[in-house]
């Protein structure tokens, strides 16, 4: 229940969403500041404490921060992406999520033990989505081996600014780390201006190469766009180094600009690869639903392809991964009604032996899979399986493609 401190205005009850969340309207006082308590309220009428214990809103034209204009996440080491703020979250903002150590970390030495990338974009794959922030923990700061697994508490801010920090917490090692290596920020120094500027200069020279490459005309005409506003803020640049402010800001708006404008190339170059995706999804389906799937499982592809298709045409990212998750659990299903399906992947793991995460275990399973083998014990087979899968390595590939990220969702 929302009300209005003069009394002049209460809010009828509104429910509580079950993330916690609602919106309601109120009535505010004309050209000044209206301040509102919230009582929350149980089914049963109990009351229960609320924070903040009031909110005020001012009637008038005001200058506010923008909401979040692009979804940031943390990609994992199999190229997918933890989202941590949705597109058009209000800041400030801030969120944890507890990942995982996707292999075995050795302690001491120099360089880094751990990488987190951060990202940009509406993607769930992380290789289509721009790096923004790299969060590094020194080898140093290990003093005992990490086993692949660990809990690292993973915490993402953004301010009102859109300025964002991160902060890791690794489950037995002392101390709070959040060194981030690069980082792109609204609010930048000159000489940070000037270093992105640079990074500009040579995204867009790499995406006009590929756009000519390709006959984009329209991606090659907004590129000259860009390089062209890219001259301006150097020009820019350089007037605000003798002392102009102004130019400062201009700058800082041009480069902001041709972000968004490079953000938006690269994002459409990802739409052929989706497409690709979807085809190459599909097929694998129908091979194995036209051997183990029922008729009405193959029902359900063909809207599935046809829903991905459709938000292909749309452009709708996330609900084209939807359809794709909804094909793959239809290709397992199949899948693994082949009676050889789960010896299959037994002697895959195997095979991979020597690079298991944790290789005692791993040879301790290995040997009772042969021995279930040996007994026809399928479905202590199937166990062994699901955990040499927790043990398996990181595929080298998906990692790089995920900027050499460390973490693994839980």
């Amino acid at each position: 229940v929302i009300e209005r401190a003069d009394g002049g205005f209460t809010r009828e009850p509104s429910s509580v969403d079950a993330e916690g969340t609602f919106a309601t309207l109120v009535n505010l006082l004309p050209r000044q500041n209206s301040k509102f308590t919230p009582r929350g309220v149980l089914a049963d009428g109990t009351r229960i404490p609320l924070h903040p214990e009031s909110f005020s809103i001012t009637h008038g034209v005001t200058l506010g921060e923008p909401p979040l204009s692009r979804t940031v996440g943390v990609a994992l080491a199999d190229n997918r992406v933890q989202v941590y703020f949705e597109r058009g979250s209000p800041l400030p903002i801030r969120r944890s999520f507890v990942l995982r150590t996707a292999e075995t970390i050795s302690a001491g030495g120099d360089g880094y033990a751990l990488r987190v990338p951060i990202v940009q974009g509406e993607f769930t794959l992380s290789h289509l989505c721009r790096l923004v922030g790299t969060l590094e923990i020194p080898s140093s700061a290990l003093k005992a081996r990490l086993p692949a697994g660990s809990e690292v508490e993973l915490t993402l801010e953004l301010d009102r600014g859109g300025q964002l920090r991160a902060t890791a917490r690794i489950s037995g090692v002392e101390g709070l780390f959040d060194r981030v290596a690069l980082l792109v920020t609204p609010k930048l120094s000159l000489e940070a201006m000037s270093g992105l500027h640079a990074e500009l200069v040579r995204r867009a020279g790499e995406l006009s190469r590929a756009a000519f490459q390709r006959g984009a005309s329209k991606s090659a005409g907004r590129l000259s766009q860009a390089m062209t506003t890219l001259e301006d803020a150097a020009q820019s640049l350089g007037a605000a180094r003798g002392g102009d402010l102004d130019a400062g800001e201009q700058a800082r708006r041009g480069l902001t600009e041709v972000d968004a404008l490079l953000a938006e190339v690269e994002a459409a170059q990802a739409w052929p690869e989706l497409e690709a995706r979807i085809e190459q999804k599909t097929m694998i389906a129908q091979s194995w639903l036209a051997a183990y799937g029922t008729d009405a499982e193959r029902g359900t592809l063909d809207k599935a392809e046809k829903a991905a298709r459709r938000a292909l045409v749309a452009h709708q990212a996330e609900e084209i991964e939807r359809q794709i998750a909804i094909i793959r659990r239809l290709t397992d299903g199949a899948y693994f009604r082949d009676p050889d399906s789960w010896e299959r992947e037994f002697e895959h793991c195997a095979s991979r032996a020597t690079e298991l995460n944790d290789p005692r275990r791993g040879n301790e399973l290995i040997a009772e899979g042969r021995a279930a083998l040996r007994g026809g014990q399928r479905d202590r087979l199937e166990r062994i399986v699901r955990e040499l899968w927790r043990l398996s390595p990181v595929d080298r590939k998906e990692q790089a493609q995920s900027y050499g990220s460390g973490v693994r969702s839980r």
